[in-house]
């Protein structure tokens, strides 16, 4: 929980903090942390770049942190960014787990609306003109989070996340998948309001996963509303 965040081994990494005064004309960071998954990692970037030019107006960046990749994915990076039609900064982070690599990402972004999207995913054309209707609202201290569909029908149905109503978490609800990492979006604000993510959980940490189910805990600790909205795949 947040008010510990000071005896967490992780309470000294940094978090975006940048002044309202200073803060830079990106409107939107996509995070992607990936470790030896380079043929699948393209695709994903590539549906983040189409995004990005079906919505040209909403200005975007895109942040890859390799965690520890032994299967050529740097230099395969380097190649992206040099043609890519969009900014990527490419991010090494030997320290092995997900929450760390989200952490470096974190970091790194300069955008006033942070994206996390894993690897393996595939964003919808039309993600960026819904992502800018959610937040036009002005509501900024929140974390959302969108569908999340099954991208190959021979795969398990697994981490996946298909309702349809639009819902906020409750204390009633149990945060476990209630917004997915890997489609989850928030202020950066709200980011470093919240701090970075606890480095026990996740993929390679300690505790092997829910780093994301933490970071809703905590956001709700903080007053935070947690949203899914289904439109934004």
């Amino acid at each position: 929980p947040h008010p510990l965040l000071r005896d967490h081994p992780f309470a000294s990494a940094p978090v975006p903090t940048t002044p309202r005064s200073e803060r830079p004309s990106l409107e939107v960071s996509f995070i992607v942390c990936t470790r030896d998954r380079a043929a699948v990692l393209e695709a994903c970037i590539a549906s983040i770049q189409a995004a990005c030019r079906a919505h040209a107006a909403f200005a975007a960046e895109l942040v890859v942190v390799d965690n520890g990749s032994r299967d050529g994915t740097s230099k395969r990076l380097a190649g992206i960014a040099e043609t890519s039609d969009i900014p990527v900064t490419a991010v090494s982070e030997p320290h092995p787990g997900l929450a760390a690599a989200r952490n470096a990402g974190l970091a790194r972004a300069r955008g006033r609306v942070l994206v996390f999207i894993d690897d393996d995913c595939k964003l919808d054309r039309d993600y960026l003109r819904d992502l800018e209707r959610h937040y036009r609202s002005g509501e900024k201290w929140l974390i959302r989070g969108g569908r999340v569909e099954l991208g190959d029908a021979r795969d398990l149905p697994f981490t996946i996340k298909r309702c349809e109503a639009r819902e906020r978490l409750t204390p009633a609800v149990h945060p476990g998948g209630f917004v997915l990492g890997c489609n989850m979006t928030m202020h950066r604000d709200v980011a470093a309001r919240i701090g970075p993510f606890d480095e026990r959980f996740g993929a390679g940490g300690p505790l092997r996963s829910a780093e994301d189910t933490d970071y809703l805990v905590r956001a709700m600790l903080l007053g935070m509303p947690v949203e899914y909205v289904p439109d934004m795949t």
